[in-house]
């Protein structure tokens, strides 16, 4: 089915996103994410509960969007999604005391190191700067085929690869923050165990500064292969999403199947 046309203009139908819509987006997902280390910080059981039940919910209120648009099919595979998560809520739930207890942990050597919340969030500027100029990029392209500077064809591959270069880029920022925020709590590990061993090695100055210099020189490397191998998964799966039909079974399928391998793979 392709791209849609109309008197021989090209429009790209839900591609040419507002740079200050993401911004918006973004900044929302930064107050979300404030509540949800707040939260942790606080109850982290409670935390876990509102996690589990919270993305069924989303999942839910999705699906019926999804169906408001007559995406009947990929509602019905969110809704799907949305019963499996509360299956695994109930199969799953006597375990969350020893995750909570992890959990524990986990905020305790943020306090220990803030400057892992920081590298966190100092990545979200890096990320929105890079959205708002995508959308740029999507709406100069758009304009171009509109005014047949471009052809339909050269629109299309520009489409293509400006998707995938946004996808490796976004890959690439968030595995560099995790592979920084890793590396800190390895150092907390290994320290910890040699002081509990009396071997009295003192504790490291600037765990998160070293671990990102680490993660920017010997494992940049791994880090763009590996955000490579996603951003191609999540290509297919963007020209998928953008040739089929929205009613298609087998597209919705296909998705779906991209989707779980893509989750994999990252994994």
């Amino acid at each position: 089915h392709g791209l849609p046309e109309t008197d021989g203009e090209l429009k790209v139908e839900g591609l040419q996103v507002p740079a200050i819509v993401m911004g918006g987006v973004s900044l929302l997902s930064v107050v979300l994410s404030f509540g949800a280390l707040a939260l942790a910080y606080a109850t982290p059981e409670k935390a876990l509960h509102v996690g589990f039940i919270g993305a069924g919910v989303a999942y839910v209120v999705l699906g019926i969007a999804l169906f408001a648009v007559t995406r009947a099919w990929q509602g019905l595979l969110t809704l799907v999604l949305a019963i499996l998560t509360f299956i695994l809520y109930f199969a799953w739930r006597k375990h969350i005391p020893l995750s909570a207890a992890v959990l524990t942990v986990v905020v305790d050597v943020m306090g220990q190191y803030p400057a892992v919340v920081g590298t966190a969030f100092l990545s979200l500027p890096v990320s929105i700067v890079f959205a708002g100029l995508w959308g740029v990029e999507l709406t100069g392209f758009a304009k171009m085929a509109q005014d047949e500077v471009i052809s339909r064809g050269a629109m299309i591959a520009a489409l293509i690869f400006s998707a995938f270069s946004a996808f490796w880029v976004s890959q690439v920022i968030g595995n560099v923050v995790m592979t920084t925020i890793a590396g800190v709590y390895a150092t907390w590990y290994f320290v910890s165990a040699e002081a509990n061993t009396g071997n009295g090695r003192p504790e490291l100055q600037s765990p998160t500064a070293q671990s990102f210099s680490r993660a920017m020189t010997w494992s940049f490397g791994s880090i763009c292969f590996g955000s490579l191998i996603v951003a191609l998964i999540q290509t297919v799966r963007f020209c998928i999403q953008l040739f089929n039909d929205r009613d298609s079974i087998a597209g919705a399928i296909a998705v779906c199947l991209l989707d779980i391998i893509d989750s994999l793979v990252q994994y």
